[in-house]
């Protein structure tokens, strides 16, 4: 018999947290339920720990399969998947022990393609157990048929639509043939969400806690490699080209789409590089991706707002011009030299 859903859970070296991450799938109150965790190669106690869970349970299966990355990981999984439902968990996390309730609450209450609900970071196993042994109230649950508008123009008061793939669970037929992309280190649940909204027709939005995201200091988010952030904005020209040229796709206009992805552009282009010290080679590959997008079409000139609030600010404004700007900058330079030598 089918389960109602798959959880699918990519796993590499993850045994420092990963028994709290099943054990807050064990301790769902809707119990139909599959969890599929896929070892991407794991070198650490992570197969064994799996390994004892799935004797234990035989809801919980397991896969192994050398190291091709989270994202075939993810697609594996959903290859695999059987439920109707399918949510997504990390290998650190955990899900709330209503979690599924509240997703098939949902979905039996409407006709949904997917819903979103919210989710909170904790810093400590303790914090998360007293989260959810707390009494909540359950919400309503909000539903627009405009997926790709909810993207472009949330309302002032919506939560909006969160670019991670956990806290969110899927109807499995609305998204059959969607993959995660390879090769895009960390930005591929961000273009697998864009994808996942421009090919349903109707999502809902659930104003509850179902997923428990842990904040440590070896979170991708928390360490901010260049890496991280050139595959953030390599991200947008990869959605751009299926949201507004795509044969097939949503058509957004790209000045649209652009503007809309301003204040995303503006973080990971702008603010997040500065809170680390970068080495000459990462501001020279951040500033070919800017100037890339900007030649595409796709980084609206920065507004007064924009600069007031970015990091760059701080460190000096001249730090800012010559990145967004750079051949402007280099011209206008070039012509005051040559400017010099003729009057001389």
């Amino acid at each position: 018999m089918e389960p109602l859903f798959t959880i699918v859970m990519p796993v590499f070296n993850g045994s420092r947290y990963l028994r709290e991450a099943v054990e807050s799938v064990r301790a769902q109150t809707a119990g139909d339920w599959e969890l599929i965790a896929l070892d991407d190669g794991s070198s650490d106690a992570s197969p064994a720990i799996l390994a004892e869970f799935a004797a234990a349970d035989a809801r919980i299966h397991v896969e192994t399969q050398a190291n091709r990355g989270v994202a075939a990981a993810r697609n594996r999984g959903l290859e695999l998947a059987r439920g109707r439902y399918v949510t997504f968990l990390d290998q650190d996390d955990m899900m709330h022990p209503r979690a599924l309730a509240r997703f098939a609450a949902a979905f039996a209450a409407t006709s949904i393609d997917a819903v979103s609900a919210r989710a909170v970071d904790f810093l400590s196993s303790e914090g998360a157990r007293r989260f959810c042994a707390a009494e909540t109230a359950d919400s309503g649950v909000s539903v627009s048929e405009s997926p790709v508008r909810d993207v472009l123009h949330p309302a002032p008061d919506s939560m909006g639509v969160r670019a991670s793939v956990w806290a969110r669970a899927y109807l499995r037929e609305s998204i059959a043939g969607i993959k995660f992309p390879d090769g895009v280190y960390g930005a591929d649940d961000w273009v697998f969400t864009m994808r996942v909204m421009a090919g349903i027709k109707r999502h809902a939005t659930l104003d509850d806690v179902v997923y428990l995201h842990r904040s440590h200091p070896d979170n991708i988010s928390a360490a901010m490699p260049m890496r991280y952030i050139l595959a953030m904005l390599g991200a947008v020209e990869t959605v751009a080209e299926e949201w507004c040229d795509a044969p097939g796709g949503p058509h957004v206009p790209r000045a649209e789409f652009a503007n809309a992805l301003a204040s995303h552009v503006h973080l990971w282009g702008i603010m997040l590089p500065c809170l680390r010290r970068r080495t000459q080679e990462e501001r020279r590959a951040l500033a070919a991706a800017l100037s890339r997008l900007r030649r595409k079409g796709l980084m609206p000139f920065t507004s007064a707002g924009h600069a007031m609030r970015c990091f760059f600010v701080r460190f000096g404004l001249a730090a800012l011009v010559p990145i967004l700007w750079r051949k402007r900058f280099r011209s206008m330079a070039k012509a005051r030299a040559n400017h010099a030598e003729e009057v001389g």
